[in-house]
């Protein structure tokens, strides 16, 4: 957005000079404060999609002030203005292709993972992640959520609430103690070593790891 923070600042100033346009961009702000304070909660949830595309608009207003502004001063930099929103748009598009075609890469590296998972799983496996690789996890082996062989990472942080945590506490310890075979979806290095305390053993495997308890009966089991 750094690219577009001067059209951003010349529609904040035309917003308030222009009182059609006053109460519009106070509604706007008080949006982007609503959300900012009461939705900004999780990385990626983006409960601010909808102000940005209000934002663009004022961005639109300020490009429109500046190149009226130019052409008052004179056509050649009106064209300098013009060639350097050219030259942003440009570049952010460039990055965000790349972004999405390396995030597409990850998610599907991530699905190969688990499609390799369930092949080498043991019975009675649990899984523990963040909320997103969690639900990922499901839909990708059960095309449903919230199967109760994952246990969200940030339930365990307490960031849910205190109930969440208390039930997936005692879930995890309940797996420590009875053996349970545990995929943990990313190094955590607490839960690693929450884990290697109890007599596991961690093998990392593609993108996840596993952690293999201390007996192996519980691999004879049919």
């Amino acid at each position: 957005m750094f690219w577009y923070i001067p059209f951003l600042l010349a529609g904040v100033i035309a917003v308030l000079k222009d009182k059609s346009f006053r109460d519009w961009g106070v509604a706007i702000f008080f949006l982007w404060l609503v959300t900012f304070t009461l939705g900004e909660r999780f990385g990626d949830v983006p409960v601010q999609l909808p102000t940005y595309a209000f934002i663009c608009i004022i961005g639109g207003l300020g490009f429109h002030a500046v190149l009226c502004f130019c052409y008052q001063k004179g056509r050649i930099i009106m064209v300098g203005v013009g060639i350097f929103l050219i030259l942003g748009v440009s570049i952010t598009a460039l990055i965000s292709f790349k972004r999405i075609k390396e995030t597409g890469a990850q998610l599907k590296e991530y699905r190969d993972t688990v499609f390799s998972l369930q092949h080498v799983a043991h019975p009675g496996f649990i899984t523990l992640g963040s909320w997103t690789q969690g639900v990922l996890f499901e839909h990708y082996l059960y095309k449903r959520s919230y199967t109760g062989v994952w246990i969200n990472t940030e339930w365990l942080s307490g960031l849910w609430g205190t109930v969440l945590r208390e039930k997936s506490i005692e879930k995890l310890n309940r797996a420590l103690r009875s053996g349970q075979e545990i995929w943990l979806l990313n190094a955590d290095p607490l839960l690693f070593s929450q884990v290697q305390e109890q007599g596991y053993t961690i093998e990392p495997f593609r993108l996840v790891f596993r952690a293999i308890p201390k007996s192996a009966a519980v691999y004879n089991k049919p």
